[in-house]
């Protein structure tokens, strides 16, 4: 299966990956504020696999990169998000029996502010669909 994800990477990087249709719903938000993060999936096959992956440089206009929407300056942050083993949270999970998957953190805030570009991609035996690229501007 990672031989196939590096494929399919190498693959989209000749090419905009961005999806016509979007076909998971993914949220990224502060709930708490200041040193809070929440990441939310919905849309997925009960029990399939899910990529999470950040960008921390962000790709103009947003989606358009060629990454599944991402750019690739800082792609070997990205191959290492790709190549993480599942269960290592938020990168390569699971997603529950609804389809879904959340993941969430508090800290006490530090004031360090990261903009960066967000996707959720389902995989099971194959590239499946993925979410719409997300950019915020977080506050940790």
């Amino acid at each position: 299966m990672r031989a196939i994800l590096i494929a399919l990477l190498l693959v989209a990087t000749a090419s905009v990956a961005a999806p016509a249709q979007c076909t998971l719903t993914a949220a990224v938000t502060q709930p708490t504020g200041s040193g809070s993060f929440r990441w939310d999936v919905v849309g997925a096959g009960a029990g399939a696999e899910i990529y999470n992956l950040v960008s921390f440089t962000p790709y103009s206009p947003t989606g358009t990169g060629p990454i599944f929407g991402l750019g690739l300056v800082g792609s070997e942050i990205l191959l290492s998000q790709i190549l993480s083993p599942l269960g290592a949270e938020p990168f390569h999970v699971q997603a529950d029996a609804t389809g879904g998957y959340a993941w969430a953190f508090t800290a006490a805030p530090t004031g360090l502010v990261i903009d960066a570009d967000f996707v959720s991609i389902e995989w099971n035996s194959g590239y499946i669909g993925q979410s719409c690229v997300i950019n915020a501007t977080i506050t940790l």
